[in-house]
This record gives structure tokens, C-alpha cells and sequence, in this order.
């Protein structure tokens, strides 16, 4: 259900790692210098968990017991699971995985605190500015590029882009829809990772939420705070379904235009338009053009994103190979052998 995340949050670097950057065990530590148009220079430090991919990003140089804006950047599946294939369902499992984020990230630095009553307490709050929700299911990404390829979403502007048969992308400003081949994504990773011919066919859809569209779709047009499952799964399903219904007939245009001049009565001044369209044949050229039309296959791709994510969330997700997907699937690829009664009906 989550994959990456990344907030900010005000931390202060412990000494340890203040006046010469570097990194406990475990981690790495890289900086960056540069200048930006203004002419101001500035420096930014990263921390790398490598093992877990958790990245502490510090604009500016660390300063002894004063509290700095950091961002922090992490898979919370790969957190949990080791990998990204396992989707988190439960809000207990969001709970565990930021807890461990709290727990990595207290290594290099402390929460500033605040003095009350006669106790401390922190003060710094979380503030997510980019969120990854993400599902998964059955089915042959073939078909979903097939059935999406010239299918626009009303908050992108533009259409899909499609790279080969494994992904599709509407890429907006903030927010990006993927749809891709899960197994070839981790066969691309990994090579020498060999995975059985039963390990196919698992599409995962991914929505990648910053700005403004973060806070409508999960803190109602307020900073995001904290993560909820059932409003993160809405939040996808909301995103997905003005999708609907999807077909896609793949036939040629001139086929296309023919059927449509039947079914709808085209005219040209007083004459039907199937007539003109088909002046320019004779009568071999047409009996030749019907047993073509009888060869031709045509396919129709139907995805009903509202059956494809229910509104109450599956509670079981199948497992096979890394990887958690649902069984919900309801889309449909079909082929069959185009009739030629409509083009052989009133031209025998």
C-alpha cells in the first residue's frame, strides 16, 4: 500500500558527526558543495543507511546543538520486508515501519526537546512532502499498456508515456501514475536473480503524491502529519477510478470508419457514406477485402479499476516470490474473429 516516503523534520546532528561529517558504522556519508544563481554557496550532507536504502539529507553544514531542517527519504516496505514486492496492508504495519525510520535516524541525530513541567519533550513534528502508494494484481501488463495507451487522466495534461511492453507513465507535476511489470523490474535489478516461469504476470500500479495534491488526497488540503491505511487506500482508488472502463479495439482506421458509417448511418449529401467509402471497389476487390476483414483479429482490453480495488481493501494478498498482489483482478483481454455481416449485408 506504501512504498517510499519523505519528510521533514527539525533534528539536531549529534556532536559526534558535527565538526567532521562523517558517519557511524553502518552508514555512509557523502557531501555536495555548489552555488546556487543567487550566488550563494551552499552544502549539502547525506546520510545512507544502504542496508535499508534510508537517506538523512542536511542542507548546510551540521552545527553543534542547534536544530536544522533535514528530510528524510526511505522505502517503508523495503524497511519491513528487505524488498519492495510486499505491500503493507494493516495501519499496525505503518505504525512498526515508522517506528524503525525513528529508530535509524536517532543514530545520527536527536529530536530537540522542549522544556515542560519537569520533564522534556520533543517539539519537532513531522511533515511528509512526497508519498508512494502502491498496489498490486494479476495480470498481463501487455494488456494494461494496450487498454491505457491513448487514455488521459484528468489531472495530467498529457498522455501516457509507454516504454515497451513493461511500463506505462502519466507524468504530471505533482503526481505521477506508473503501471509496470513487477517480476521484469526485479529481473532488470538483479540479473543474476533467476526467477521460475511461475513468477510472471504481477502488474503493480504506483501513485507518487507531492504538493498541493498530497494534502487534498490524504490531509484534506492540510499538511500530512501522519499516515492512515484506509485514507492512503482511498486516496488510490480515488486517483484510479476516473479511469472506468476501458476498451481498446485494435482494427485498422479504414475499418473503423467503416463500421462506424454503418452503425451510426453516415451520409454524404444524400448518399450513405459505407456507398462512398467503398465506391472505389469492385466487386473482386471487395469479396477479396471481406476475406481479409474475416482474418482479421481484433483485441478488446477491459479494466474495471472500480472491481480492481473494491472499497473495502482485500484483506488477504497473495504472496509468491517477494511479492504480495491481489486476487481481486476482474479486467478481461479477449480475442475473437472480426464478422463480416456488416460489410457484406447490403453489398453482396
Amino acid at each position: 500500500m506504501l512504498d517510499t516516503i519523505r519528510f521533514t523534520r527539525l533534528y539536531r546532528i549529534k556532536s559526534n558527526y558535527v565538526s567532521v561529517p562523517n558517519a557511524p558504522n553502518d552508514w555512509a556519508h557523502s557531501q555536495t558543495t555548489g552555488q546556487a544563481r543567487s550566488g550563494f554557496h551552499y552544502q549539502t550532507h547525506v546520510f545512507l543507511h544502504p542496508f535499508t536504502g534510508l537517506r538523512m539529507i542536511l542542507q548546510g553544514h551540521p552545527q553543534p546543538g542547534k536544530s536544522q531542517k533535514c528530510f528524510v527519504e526511505v522505502s517503508l516496505s523495503k524497511l519491513l520486508f528487505g524488498n519492495n514486492g510486499r505491500l503493507i496492508k494493516t495501519q499496525s504495519k505503518i505504525d512498526m515501519a515508522m517506528k524503525r525510520v525513528h529508530a535509524l535516524v536517532s543514530q545520527i541525530a536527536d529530536l530537540p526537546r522542549l522544556k515542560l513541567g519537569t520533564g522534556m519533550v520533543p517539539y519537532s513534528t513531522i511533515g511528509f512532502n512526497r508519498v508512494d502508494l502502491c498496489w498490486q494484481i494479476r495480470g498481463r501488463m501487455p494488456d494494461f499498456i494496450r487498454a491505457h495507451q491513448y487514455v488521459r487522466h484528468p489531472e495530467v495534461h498529457k498522455l501516457p508515456e509507454t516504454y515497451g511492453e513493461q511500463t506505462i507513465r502519466w507524468k504530471g507535476s505533482e503526481m505521477n501514475i506508473l503501471i509496470y511489470d513487477k517480476f521484469e523490474e526485479i529481473r532488470d535489478h538483479n540479473r543474476s536473480h533467476k526467477l521460475p516461469k511461475s513468477a510472471k504476470d504481477v502488474v503493480r500500479i504506483e501513485v507518487q503524491l507531492t504538493g498541493s495534491k498530497l494534502e487534498r488526497l490524504l490531509g484534506k488540503g492540510r499538511t500530512v502529519r501522519k499516515l492512515r491505511i484506509e485514507v492512503c487506500y482511498e486516496a488510490l482508488r480515488q486517483v484510479l477510478s476516473p479511469f472506468r472502463r476501458t476498451y481498446n479495439l485494435q482494427a485498422s482506421r479504414f475499418l473503423q470508419a467503416c463500421c462506424l458509417a454503418i452503425s451510426e448511418h453516415w451520409k454524404v449529401g444524400s448518399q450513405d457514406a459505407i456507398d462512398v467509402l467503398l465506391a472505389g471497389y469492385t466487386p473482386a476487390g471487395r469479396a477479396k477485402m471481406r476475406r481479409e476483414l474475416h482474418k482479421q483479429t481484433l483485441d478488446a482490453y477491459l479494466i474495471d479499476w472500480q472491481k480492481e480495488l473494491p472499497p473495502k481493501m482485500p484483506s488477504v494478498l497473495f504472496v509468491q516470490h517477494g511479492c504480495s498482489f491481489s486476487m481481486t483482478s476482474n479486467y478481461s483481454a479477449t480475442r475473437w474473429k472480426a464478422s463480416s455481416k456488416l460489410m457484406t449485408s447490403r453489398h453482396p
